[in-house]
């Protein structure tokens, strides 16, 4: 009686990950010529529903700096971006949501909860333009000393304008802004738009 016969396949043994593998095209970028400097020094709130990806796509190449600026300014002139040039605040990075871990773990990352807080000094006239931010949902532009940031998932907004004792105090909007997403903010290079941050600019008709 002739024996069963066994055929050898090669196979190999693979972890399988959720996402990328671990370490996969993972690259360290170290700047030698300096360290960004902080503060929110200018924000634009962005209509949720706009796609920025050409945009920053633009910024991030310098062939494309005049692009960038078209980009922007019909953003702007179509209603979609509202630039608040000047201001000071901070932002937290994203405070980690976790869950229920599984195996040897015991916890697993979720997400994050973004927060954002800066100060407009432009008070009297905006009143209705807060009441208004308040109740829709925008994409966030922030600026720091040579970088523009982006939020991926639309924020919520709240505003409001205390009015403290001190009679050399100044009364300003003090907004926080907070939205969930899996992923960091988007940076870009400040440059090709740096103009739009400086001083006050208005939509005219015409």
């Amino acid at each position: 009686m002739r024996g069963a016969t066994k055929t050898k396949t090669n196979m190999s043994l693979q972890r399988i990950t959720c996402g990328a593998a671990s370490g996969e095209n993972l690259i360290h970028t170290c700047d030698p010529c300096g360290r960004e400097l902080g503060r929110i020094r200018g924000v634009a709130l962005v209509d949720g529903s706009t796609d920025l990806t050409e945009l920053i796509d633009a910024l991030k190449n310098n062939s494309k700096e005049q692009n960038a600026q078209t980009l922007f300014e019909s953003l702007v002139e179509a209603g979609k971006i509202h630039i608040i040039s000047e201001t000071t605040g901070t932002y937290d990075g994203g405070a980690a949501q976790t869950g229920d871990g599984y195996g040897d773990e015991e916890t697993r990352l979720l997400g994050y909860l973004h927060t954002l807080t800066f100060k407009d000094p432009s008070y009297s006239g905006n009143k209705d333009f807060y009441e208004r931010a308040e109740n829709e949902h925008w994409l966030l532009i922030w600026r720091t000393e040579t970088l523009l940031h982006f939020s991926d998932k639309p924020a919520t907004i709240q505003a409001i304008a205390p009015v403290e004792q001190d009679l050399t105090s100044a009364v300003v909007w003090n907004v926080t802004a907070t939205w969930k997403s899996k992923n960091k903010a988007e940076i870009a290079p400040l440059a090709p738009l740096a103009k739009y941050f400086e001083g006050c600019w208005e939509h005219t008709e015409g």
